[in-house]
């Protein structure tokens, strides 16, 4: 038996490796040819996994500038198909680029390593001012109007001690006292389209030198006194104090300042300028730090320690001259028409300084005669209704809590059904916060219907309690009481 064996397609002379191109280029497939014209070969060009064309030559023309393509090829001559080597090729644009219309981008300025703070931006010909010994991130960008030339920025750096070229971006950490040059290079390919000069001056004189500490004082509990580096202090809770600093700076022009960071024994520690005004309010450790500066350089610190104990309350009864008035009564008989409903305003001064978190009223007594004994108190059906608190207007902007028997609050007290036995005998006003008592505070009472004899009258005699707290939880009692006249109109 006889076997016609074919031959592969002979791919060898594919050229493989890497090689730069200019985007005019022509580059043909070096296959060999037979007597009588070139074999019937069919030849598919791939830029990696990607189909960019057929033919002997590369369509070099249409593959992008300023990267790496992966260039190779598939032959098919009649049913064999063989596979050639991989061509590493960077297209460049050759020939004259054109710089017209082309221009400096953002040149951005940031502190630290490439990526980190917020940036400045530089202007040409501008004059800058670098911190000695900081690092310092330096990027452009230069755009170019002719697409097929790409924009980038080389850079010339004229220091006090040499010169630096390269291409951006620029990182510099100035330590030497002087002008600094800096001179980008805007290219448009292979071409040169401007230029832009940049200073920075430099100072790094010692602002340090010769600094020290001077008056440093605490205040406190009607006292002050000097302040000592890695002292601990016995503190009271919730007593405030004061801190304060100052640093001396011998080298001229460098200015002194104080700063400060305190951490407490819980919670997030906080930082400014002295002086520091701080009132602990949790037993612990306290520690804080002072910060000397000169020229805004940290040139000192100095650590001071608190410890506080355990939290109590003031017993303080009253720190207020608080005096109550009963002001304008109005009166008027439930839709229903078996109780009097009696309206007081209590006029309250003596808080104007007051820091209030809560204001209670209870009715602390209450007591009713009649001009014909007991031939008028025919009103003893709801014993434990009347002198009932019925409603609270608002202090500010905080509404009354009505106390029910029970515990149980409502901002409306409705002496209807089971309610009637509820017997509410307080109104509440608390929200959490601090508020002021800015008008009188006007609450009504039930009380009694009209006798429905004509010569019959009632007299009610109402005895409120008032109780401020304050929001160092003093309390301050006041008692007022005020009388109704109950008779049929």
């Amino acid at each position: 038996a006889s076997v016609n064996i074919k031959p592969l397609p002979y791919v060898e002379l594919f050229p493989q490796g890497c090689d730069t191109l200019c985007d005019t280029a022509h580059l043909y497939f070096p296959l060999p040819q037979t007597t009588g014209g070139v074999p019937n070969y069919t030849i598919t060009w791939y830029d990696g996994a990607t189909v960019i064309g057929t033919g002997y030559s590369i369509p070099i023309a249409g593959l992008s500038l300023g990267v790496v393509h992966n260039i190779h090829a598939t032959v098919v001559m009649g049913t064999c198909t063989a596979n050639t080597a991989y061509l590493y090729l960077y297209i460049k644009h050759c020939g004259t680029c054109d710089c017209t219309g082309s221009h400096w981008g953002e040149i951005p300025l940031t502190t630290g390593n490439v990526g980190g703070g917020n940036p400045i931006f530089l202007s040409c010909g501008g004059i800058y001012k670098l911190d000695c010994n900081k690092t310092y991130t330096l990027n452009a960008s230069f755009i170019c109007k002719d697409t097929a030339c790409p924009g980038k920025v080389t850079y010339k750096f004229q220091t006090p001690s040499g010169v630096l070229t390269g291409n951006l971006p620029l990182i510099i950490t100035p330590t030497q006292t002087g002008t600094y040059v800096l001179t980008l290079y805007g290219w448009c390919g292979d071409k040169i389209c401007d230029s832009c000069t940049i200073k920075f001056e430099v100072n790094c004189v010692d602002c340090c030198k010769g600094s020290h500490w001077g008056d440093m004082t605490l205040t406190g509990g009607g006292a002050t006194q000097p302040l000592n580096c890695n002292k601990q202090y016995d503190w009271k809770c919730k007593l405030p104090f004061t801190i304060n600093a100052s640093y001396n700076c011998v080298v001229a022009g460098c200015t002194g300042a104080v700063s400060f960071t305190v951490i407490p024994p819980v919670g997030l520690s906080f930082s400014g300028p002295v002086p520091l005004n701080y009132t602990p309010t949790q037993p612990g450790l306290y520690t804080v730090m002072l910060y000397g500066m000169c020229g805004g350089k940290i040139c000192d610190s100095c650590k001071i320690s608190f410890k506080v104990p355990p939290c109590t309350v003031d017993t303080v009864c009253c720190k207020y001259d608080i005096k109550i008035q009963p002001g304008n009564l109005t009166y008027s008989l439930t839709p229903s028409g078996n109780a009097t409903i009696a309206s007081q305003n209590f006029n309250i001064t003596g808080l104007g300084a007051a820091t209030l978190t809560e204001v209670r009223a209870e009715v602390l007594s209450y007591d009713i005669t009649s001009n014909f004994n007991n031939e008028c108190l025919g009103c003893k059906t709801l014993p434990f209704t009347w002198a009932s608190v019925n409603t609270g207007t608002n202090i500010g902007a905080v509404p009354p809590k009505i106390t029910l028997f029970g515990g149980a609050t409502t901002p409306v007290f409705t002496p209807t059904g089971p309610a009637v036995y509820q017997n509410p005998r307080e109104v509440i006003w608390n929200n959490g916060t601090i508020f002021p008592v800015t008008g009188p505070v006007g609450i009504s009472f039930l009380l009694p219907p009209p006798p429905v004899i004509d010569c019959c009258e009632l007299k009610a005699k109402i005895c409120v309690k008032f109780t401020f707290r304050d929001d160092q939880c003093h309390e301050c009692e006041v008692i007022v009481c005020f009388e109704v006249l109950i008779k049929k109109k």
